[in-house]
């Protein structure tokens, strides 16, 4: 026999899916482009700043750099969108950690869907083929792509059963 959801399942269910969709397409992609600002503008360099959105990707950004920035900085400036996505992104498990019930639920879905987006964007041949270029191991991009997306993939299967074997 089929059983119905209840109100309140139906509620917690939307609300997970709701809060994985915002980090997924928003939040993680926002602090992303938000952190190449950070690294970007105590040096003074122009920029130009182009801007999109698709369902598959999520909100996105392309930058273009007016000057010549030492390798250092050029390479802080690409990775800095990853490291900065990852960081909030653990911040979000670790304050699941501290929750119990929905909160922790929605805090784990919201820091699913931010380091899922690190997965989404890594393949795109922007800031880890760039970041590369800048300590001239672009041959290596592909190697670099295929080791992140399965780490970050590594990260979230272990935070998803850390937060099943809590809930249980």
């Amino acid at each position: 026999m089929k059983e119905r959801l209840e109100k309140g399942e139906l509620r917690f269910f939307t609300g997970v899916a709701g809060f994985f969709t915002v980090g997924y397409l928003f939040l993680g992609p926002g602090i992303h482009e938000l952190s190449h600002l950070f690294v970007i503008w105590p040096s003074g360099c122009e920029y130009t700043f182009r801007r999109g959105f698709n369902l598959f990707t999520g909100f996105r950004a392309s930058y273009e750099l007016g000057c010549a920035a030492k390798p250092y900085i050029l390479g802080l400036f690409y990775f800095s969108g990853y490291i900065g996505t990852l960081l909030s992104s653990l911040a979000a498990f670790y304050l699941s950690s501290k929750s119990e019930g929905w909160k922790s639920s929605l805090l784990s879905s919201l820091g699913t869907g931010m380091l899922l987006s690190i997965v989404s964007s890594i393949s795109l041949k922007g800031d880890v083929f760039n970041g590369l270029k800048a300590f001239s191991l672009e041959g290596y991009a592909d190697l670099m792509e295929l080791l992140s997306i399965s780490v970050i993939l590594l990260i979230t299967l272990i935070e998803v059963e850390r937060h099943h074997n809590s809930n249980s």
